[in-house]
């Protein structure tokens, strides 16, 4: 039975309601239907706007090097402008947060960007911002895990050692895999690219050390994809291709370079013997490819199937690379055995790649797993690590910078316990206020932070230094790379705007550790486009340092000019030894022009002969005579990369007591270009290198704005590659 009381209470609440039950409802109603939106809202926005990220070359990049990640975007509800943020550590201390405005709509839109990325892509991550109100739309990590657990590409990016060969791979996809194939994976790195996703700067390239193009369309390829292309085989990269049965243009920044021309189609039949040789099966002793015509004076033949076999591909050096032009289509090659290979190794396409580029880039044996390589294998060149010291050393050489020391910090701490302690305690015992001390504690805590940061902010300790160190690198009568490195100290916490040439690619100074990533990282906000990558303003705290580093493609105008002649041998062509012991292997001779507005000092002559050093100090417009004896024994400016356990020594052991960088190491700090020098000094009886150290002159590519009351200092080195007569 119903409860009387019930019965009651039921009644006079229809009462009291009368007719207002359907406005209660609909009121109800509305509440759960605005409800279920505000819960459901934020599903809905993650739902409009949809993205995938590609990393690197097929999934593969080098830790520490410009990388290219290409994001596609959606917005599947309407048209609308949006902000693509991305977040990436690029070592233990720093991370880069790069911002690119771009358009999204229902058609899918595909934005290129270049991240120097550590082996954290747990910690590295792409957001899209919507440009209006600044929410959220889209946020994922780029990995799952670091990059160094992963082993395959179908887990996640996969990084490659810094000792490994990295070959970037384009052109046509129907033989990637058979190309791959011709390279061990424990000592070569395999990417691929399409050929619409070449990259259009030439910072794109930085990761790998050899472009493949398996019969390009070179008509397909943008203009602007092939300059970046061409102006990174200047700046010491290595470009292989090898055409298809399509036409080529007649003209255009690849065929310009070519070492030769191609012809008609044709098929060329190769010796029994050099098939066998070679461990190739004999249905390949006919090839399909392009007569070669047209033979540049300065291309160097390459030896495909063996020594006077034909077909025979050219290379040539553009700048400091080189470009390698093969005859036939090499792409579908299937090495069963041969070459010291059992069947179905891949001894057999090392043998043949070691062979093609002999002269050009090493290609490692093979080896059956990485038993072979050391801890010290596996980390960055020691060269670049004791360059890149000694320039930090100068650079942060700042006279009379301020330190908090920990002097500082235990004064600041005593004093703070004095006061929070017997000092607090006295006074609100007498006041008779003693359980105030919990706000009187948290108070002094928050007066003794604020006033930290605000003596920083307002005190000013000393003057802004502002200091460049520049390796420039000339070939060909112009200057076709540029390294720098600035670093700024603050007297005092403010704001710094830094110029930056529009052409110019700008990251922190790493630590050279690929493993990086922490909590604590100092953030870089850069703008990025089409041209290059540019720190934003940045704050700079009271009594810090921060180190930028910048890379730079765009020929220019040379800082030096060298006519040479090279004279073999002294009387009689043979080697003579001189007044000074040291033995000579001929002399050099002919002038020297500064085309620079500083003085060229320390200058210094370098052939496969040996080294000439010119004891001038060259001003600004002028020229002067060179002559003299090479010296065979100064070996202070040979390089080689070292390897097992004498990495550490070179990296991190003690360096000559100097104020600035050693002209001969200081060139390190664009360590692939050293390593050219070197074979481009042994492959090359005409070549020469002349090498300068200049200073007082700040880089046009990078510049401290709104700082009247500034300290500089700029440095640099600058090397020549020249022809001798």
């Amino acid at each position: 039975m119903r409860n009387p009381r019930s019965k009651v209470r039921l009644r006079l609440g229809q009462r009291l309601l009368g007719g207002r039950r359907p406005l209660l409802r609909a009121a109800w109603r509305g509440a759960v239907l605005s409800l279920m939106l505000l819960l459901a809202s934020p599903a809905v926005a993650r739902a409009e706007v949809r993205a995938t990220v590609d990393v690197g070359w097929s999934g593969r990049f080098r830790a520490g090097r410009w990388t290219p990640l290409f994001v596609t975007a959606t917005d599947t509800s309407r048209h609308r402008q949006a902000i693509l943020d991305i977040y990436a550590p690029t070592d233990r201390r720093h991370a880069v947060k790069i911002h690119q405005s771009l358009p999204i709509g229902p058609t899918p839109v595909t934005v290129p960007l270049y991240v120097p990325l550590s082996n954290q892509l747990e910690q590295s991550t792409v957001g899209i911002v919507d440009a209006n109100g600044g929410r959220t739309l889209y946020h994922q990590v780029v990995g799952d895990q670091p990059a160094w657990i992963n082993r395959d590409v179908s887990v996640g990016p996969v990084a490659v050692e810094p000792d490994d060969l990295f070959i970037g791979l384009s052109g046509s996809s129907g033989s990637q895999r058979l190309l791959e194939g011709h390279f061990d994976p424990q000592s070569v790195s395999v990417g691929y690219l399409p050929p619409n996703r070449l990259p259009a700067v030439p910072a794109g390239y930085d990761a790998i050390d050899v472009l493949m193009l398996n019969q390009p369309d070179l008509n397909r390829i943008d203009a602007e994809q092939q300059r970046s292309i061409v102006a990174w085989v200047r700046g010491g990269g290595v470009l292989v291709l090898w055409p298809g049965a399509e036409p080529l243009p007649a003209t255009g920044p690849i065929v310009e370079v070519l070492p030769c021309a191609y012809g008609e189609n044709t098929t060329y039949d190769l010796p029994p013997k050099a098939v066998e040789t070679m461990g190739l099966p004999a249905r390949f002793g006919r090839l399909k490819g392009r007569r070669v015509t047209n033979v540049a004076t300065d291309a160097k033949p390459v030896a495909l199937f063996g020594d006077g076999v034909e077909p025979l591909g050219y290379r040539r050096w553009v700048g400091f690379g080189q470009v390698v032009a093969l005859p036939a289509d090499v792409s579908t090659l299937v090495f069963n055995s041969g070459s010291g290979g059992g069947p179905g190794d891949r001894r057999g396409g090392t043998a043949f790649w070691r062979q093609a580029l002999r002269g050009v880039i090493e290609v490692a044996e093979s080896r059956d797993d990485e038993s072979g390589r050391g801890y010290y294998d596996q980390t960055e060149d020691a060269r670049r690590v004791r360059a890149q010291r000694q320039a930090l050393d100068w650079l942060s050489d700042v006279p009379g910078a301020g330190s908090f020391g920990f002097s500082y910090l235990a004064a600041v701490l005593l004093a703070l316990m004095l006061v929070v302690g017997p000092v607090d305690w006295f006074v609100l015992k007498w006041l008779g206020r003693q359980p105030w001390t919990w706000v009187t504690t948290s108070g002094w805590i928050a007066v003794v932070t604020l006033a930290a940061i605000s003596v920083g902010r307002v005190l000013r300790s000393g003057d802004v230094h502002f200091r460049t160190f520049t390796v420039l690198d000339q070939a060909g009568g112009a200057r076709v790379a540029a390294v720098d490195l600035a670093g700024i100290y603050s007297p005092q916490t403010g704001r710094y705007d830094v110029g930056f040439d529009a052409e110019t690619w700008w990251r922190p100074v790493a630590d050279t550790n690929r493993y990086g990533g922490n909590a604590m990282l100092t953030e870089i906000d850069c703008h990025q486009d089409y041209h290059g990558s540019r720190p934003l303003p940045m704050t700079i705290n009271v009594w810090n340092l921060r180190f930028l580093r910048g890379v730079d493609y765009a020929q220019a105008a040379p800082l030096l000019a060298a006519k040479l002649t090279r004279e073999e041998g002294g009387a009689g062509g043979a080697t003579t030894r001189p007044a000074g012991g040291n033995r000579t292997r001929g002399s050099v001779r002919g002038t020297i022009t500064n085309q620079s507005e500083v003085a060229l000092e320390d200058v210094v002559v370098r052939t496969r002969g040996g080294i000439l050093r010119v004891g001038q100090r060259i001003e600004p417009g002028a020229t002067v005579q060179v002559s003299g004896e090479l010296d065979t024994r100064d070996r202070s400016f040979a390089s080689t990369r070292p390897t097992g356990s004498t990495r550490y020594q070179v990296a991190y052991g003690d360096v000559a007591s100097t104020t600035r960088p050693s002209v001969s190491t200081a060139g390190d700090l664009a360590v692939s270009r050293t390593d050219r020098i070197e074979q481009m000094l042994r492959d090359r009886d005409d070549a020469a290198c002349v090498y300068a150290r200049f200073s007082g002159a700040a880089p046009e590519r990078v510049k401290l704005n709104d700082e009247p009351k500034m300290m500089t200092a700029h440095e640099g080195v600058v090397r020549a590659v020249v022809t001798m007569e």
